[in-house]
């Protein structure tokens, strides 16, 4: 993927936002828009999407609504599950722009979402999402991870205030190998076959 056009990505978020408000679910900024947003006030230049996070008991079972909504407003877009056996995650793309929304799901003290990579998981203490701060980003209000520094920390490392456009998600500290095996819901659903 290529950097986004930040002129029609500020758009797009604002039209996701105002759905995502319209149906009630309560989403935050994420990855690189959360930290563009903190640290520059901006979208990073060489963002290449758009990252928003949802608590994992609010957007699976509103799915299927969510994915009507989004294609009745001319969006494309593609569901995740693995490794869960049901969709927990949308990726919604319009005007060359591509919005994920992901679940993230509760384990004891963390919150954590599957990457798409094998047996790799996005790990931060379910605290960061609990009360979380609103921030004015590009003249609106919107939820972040708090306290937001040591967020961006925990999901960037200590050097998180100078930009790199070649960090690799792999490279986040936040991304943890073998986590899903631990988690009550691969126990649950390993019962369940």
């Amino acid at each position: 993927m290529r950097p986004m056009n930040l002129a029609v990505a500020k758009i797009i978020l604002f039209e996701v936002k105002e759905i995502l408000d319209e149906l009630g679910i309560e989403f935050w900024l994420h990855y690189g828009v959360c930290l563009g947003a903190h640290r520059e006030g901006n979208f990073i230049e060489y963002d290449k999407d758009i990252d928003l996070g949802v608590k994992h008991e609010v957007i699976v079972p509103r799915m299927k609504e969510l994915k009507a909504v989004f294609f009745s407003h001319g969006y494309r877009m593609k569901a995740a599950s693995a490794p869960f056996p049901y969709e927990r995650a949308l990726s919604v793309y319009k005007n060359s722009i591509h919005t994920d929304i992901v679940g993230f799901a509760l384990n004891k003290l963390d919150r954590f979402s599957a990457c798409t990579f094998k047996d790799r998981c996005t790990v931060h203490k379910a605290s960061f999402f609990e009360n979380m701060a609103t921030i004015n980003f590009l003249g609106k209000e919107f939820l972040v991870p708090t306290p937001i520094e040591e967020y961006l920390e925990s999901e960037y490392g200590p050097t998180w205030r100078i930009p790199q456009s070649n960090f690799l998600m792999r490279n986040y500290p936040s991304t943890v190998h073998g986590y899903w095996a631990k988690t009550e819901y691969s126990k649950k659903f390993k019962d369940m076959k």
